[in-house]
């Protein structure tokens, strides 16, 4: 929120702000206690709890179960799935993820039964809003997306507006500028349109910071100049300062020093007169740039470590990693190489952090979009098995009718009886047509399932390709490689989905025939010989369900990859040795070779690395055990319980 008023008078708006909402709220709960319309209840204690929600989050939810209480004794759907909608959200504050997808998805399923199209957009959204605060970017996006359709059906233009602008925080989080710069766009058409200033404003600063992190300098200042003209018409002080930041940085990066260095002093000026400190790291870069293109390398290094000393104070791990290598470089510059190698080594740990935090997200991201697909797997099982139970149930409940029926009937008159047993034979023939009916259905299904797998197949063959493009344009050994990794592991799955395609079964697997062609392709990827490395494969004839095969087949992609990488270094020669039987309940996968063992090169079994955190999570949630050890080369031996496969 904007504040207008200079620092001085800070506390005493705040206070007035503070008394007139206890105000409020005393007086809603005055209301709460003395009327005893339900709706009003029901009302009353919804507002109560979203006045609460950020700073008593506890309380909050007590008056949304007291208003979800009066709405079920009002029998009032709506206000029902609004009490719900509520709670989820005071749960989200206070950080409780599991019981705020439970109420709000229960708000979703009312409001969906009553027709609430825009009501469950909200809830939507909200959903996404709770993955997106935790870092879980692609089950947000998805919940972004199905609340803009919603919302779209319902032509409200101001919660579309929102929806692709949080469509584009997302997208600008994943560095997919050009997808978030597509939303911002069509959010500011909108707020255009509706003539939001605010909204515009808040637009053109994020489009324009965007364009400044994406190194377009030209649009990055005219955003920023847009902003700045809003920004000065509302007296949005603080949102002005951050507009001529924005300009400032990128005249410094368009080579215009004078005008960006006047730029920036007042912005320092102004930002110190009203206590606005989140700014300054900014402004001292673009200082610090300024004293470099200038030769002043003291003045530089004083800005540079200003704002390294401000990034740290405000926990702003990116922006210490990147001040410190500045300095690291402005030292060297200067001759001075002890300091140069001091901050050189500290945005090395800062990146590192940096790093291992991202790949933590990715791989929490990973088991969030999994855990939740087989969810969703589970609730349509469930609901296909209680559709098939409720036919099943006013199937036996007809037959009994009518047994009872034809019984009273034989009694009473033969010639009726003879009539209901003909209407039975009917209803036979009926239900015969049925059958035949659900026949073809199945068919299609099969058929249009087959269809899936193969544009599944497709897809990732596309993902494949543009990996293999991209590597045509990285130097960098370490990157190439992260990538090839993930060319491999993407094909790993497309040849999951290209066997199911041509298979006749479309529930499992020829586990020998997808192993031939993984690692015929892992050879192929690597350019290994065959005089050079061989493989000896012992593959139980057996086949796989598509759950068991994925995390297996991306298992094994990964260790025959470090076989490949790491073992035959040193060597001319070698041999891979594949194994996998199933013995009573237990699956045994075993990937030997006899390259150098882990006195030669054990980097690839680090267990701060992606692909040994991978393994280990497919593992656990293939509920097996891992063991690895050095005997005249690399062994590693996994065992999968309770996995019966289909032996052919």
């Amino acid at each position: 929120m904007i504040k207008k008023l200079l620092p001085t008078f800070l506390l005493l708006f705040l206070f007035n702000c503070l008394h007139a909402q206890n105000a409020e709220t005393d007086s809603l709960i005055n209301l709460l206690n003395t009327t005893t319309a339900d709706t009003t209840k029901a009302d009353l204690a919804w507002k109560l709890c979203i006045a609460f929600q950020e700073d008593d989050p506890d309380k909050a939810i007590d008056y949304a179960d007291l208003s979800y209480a009066a709405a079920l004794k009002a029998n009032d759907k709506l206000r029902e799935g609004k009490a719900l909608h509520q709670k989820g959200v005071s749960y989200d504050y206070k950080n409780n993820l599991d019981s705020c997808l439970i109420f709000l998805q229960e708000a979703k399923n009312i409001f969906e039964s009553i027709n609430a199209t825009a009501k469950e957009s909200n809830v939507i959204s909200d959903i996404g809003m709770a993955y997106y605060h935790r870092g879980n970017y692609e089950l947000a996006l998805r919940n972004y997306l199905k609340g803009l359709e919603l919302r779209q059906q319902v032509g409200d233009k101001m919660p579309i507006s929102r929806s692709y602008n949080n469509i584009g925080l997302v997208y600008r989080s994943r560095k997919d500028y050009p997808n978030a710069i597509k939303y911002y766009t069509a959010s500011l058409a909108i707020k255009t349109e509706l003539n939001d200033e605010q909204g515009i404003l808040n637009t053109l600063m994020n489009i324009g910071s965007l364009y400044l992190h994406s190194e377009n300098y030209d649009s990055a200042y005219v955003y920023a100049s847009k902003a700045l003209v809003i920004a000065e018409k509302l007296d949005r002080k603080k949102d002005i300062l951050n507009s001529k930041a924005n300009m400032g940085s990128a005249l410094v990066a368009m080579k215009q020093r004078e005008p960006a260095k006047k730029l920036l002093l007042e912005v320092q000026q102004e930002a110190k007169a009203i206590n606005y400190a989140v700014i300054n790291p900014t402004v001292n870069e673009a200082l610090g740039n300024i004293a470099l293109e200038e030769n002043d390398i003291t003045l530089a290094i004083k800005y540079f470590s200003t704002a390294l000393n401000e990034a740290t104070e405000i926990q702003s791990l990116e922006k210490e990693a990147i001040f410190s290598k500045i300095l690291s470089k402005t030292y060297q510059r200067k001759g001075d190489y002890k300091s140069a190698f001091e901050y050189l080594t500290q945005s090395k740990n800062a990146y590192d952090t940096l790093y291992n935090e991202e790949n933590s997200r990715q791989i929490n991201e990973l088991s969030a979009v999994y855990e939740t697909t087989e969810k969703e797997k589970e609730i349509q099982q469930l609901n296909l098995n209680s559709i098939v139970n409720t036919t099943q149930i006013k199937a036996r409940e007809k037959e009994r009718n009518y047994f009872i029926l034809s019984t009273i009937l034989f009694l009473v008159l033969a010639g009726v009886a003879y009539k209901a047993f003909t209407n039975n034979r009917r209803k036979k023939e009926m239900l015969n047509a049925q059958n035949k009916i659900i026949e073809t259905s199945l068919s299609e299904k099969e058929l249009l399932l087959r269809e899936i797998h193969h544009r599944v197949k497709n897809n990732l063959q596309i993902v494949s390709s543009l990996l293999s493009l991209q590597s045509n344009y990285i130097s960098d050994e370490k990157a190439l490689d992260a990538v090839r990794e993930s060319k491999n592991r993407v094909q790993s799955m497309a040849i999951i989905h290209e066997n199911l395609y041509k298979d006749d079964k479309l529930a499992n697997i020829s586990v020998k025939t997808y192993v031939e062609n993984l690692t015929s392709y892992l050879f192929h990827s690597y350019n290994i010989r065959d005089e050079k490395i061989k493989l000896e494969m012992d593959i139980q004839p057996m086949q796989l369900d598509v759950d068991t095969l994925v995390p297996l087949g991306l298992i094994l992609n990964e260790l025959i990859n470090n076989c490949l990488k790491y073992a035959f270094q040193n060597e001319h020669t070698g041999i891979i040795e594949v194994t996998l039987k199933q013995e009573g309940e237990l699956l045994k996968l075993e990937v030997n070779d006899n390259g150098i063992g882990f006195e030669g090169d054990a980097s690839h079994f680090n267990q701060n690395s992606f692909g040994h955190k991978m393994i280990n999570a497919f593992i656990k949630k293939l509920k097996g055990e891992m063991k690895i050890y050095s005997n005249n080369g690399t062994h590693v031996a996994i065992e999968i319980k309770n996995q019966k496969a289909i032996m052919t």
